[in-house]
């Protein structure tokens, strides 16, 4: 289902994803409407489920050293309910922040955090043993960022 929305709220949704933090008096002034109705159009758009929660970005590198392992996954069967618990295993693993199911010779990409390549190779041990139906790992430790998500290109994708 899509839901149309103008360009106000458009608007608010950009600036939305580059400062959730923001007050909604600020938010109005830089939508260019007052603050009563942006806190109802903001509202509306969490009740329609197009705002599904905030997030905090955490450099975890000023925190504590870390890996980040990008794994290419290869279930050896594509029937439903081995899918289905695949999935419900991976949403119990801590390690595993996203998952995502594609198309082709990939069943799936997953990004891993873990604290050290050791933790990471315990855990996909653990899943492999576990589950029974993985058929490939293939890894590959990120060892750089050079583009961090900022946003969706609502502009291209929303166009009016």
């Amino acid at each position: 289902m899509k839901t149309i929305i103008d360009s106000i709220s458009k608007r608010l949704l950009q600036v939305l994803q580059q400062d959730a933090r923001i007050s909604n008096q600020d938010l109005a002034n830089r939508i260019g409407i007052s603050p009563s109705p942006c806190l109802q159009r903001r509202k509306r758009l969490e009740d329609l489920g197009v705002i599904t929660g905030y997030e905090t970005r955490i450099d975890l590198s000023k925190l504590t050293s870390h890996v980040e392992v990008i794994a290419e996954i290869t279930l050896n069967t594509n029937k439903t309910p081995e899918e289905r618990r695949f999935h419900e295993y991976i949403a119990d693993v801590p390690e595993i922040v996203t998952c995502h199911a594609v198309a082709g010779k990939i069943d799936y990409f997953a990004m891993f955090i873990a604290p050290s390549v050791q933790h990471y190779l315990a855990v996909v041990d653990q899943m492999i043993e576990e589950l029974g139906i993985v058929e490939t790992i293939t890894s590959h430790i990120v060892y750089g960022r050079t583009k961090s998500f900022s946003g969706l290109p609502l502009d291209l994708l929303l166009q009016d």
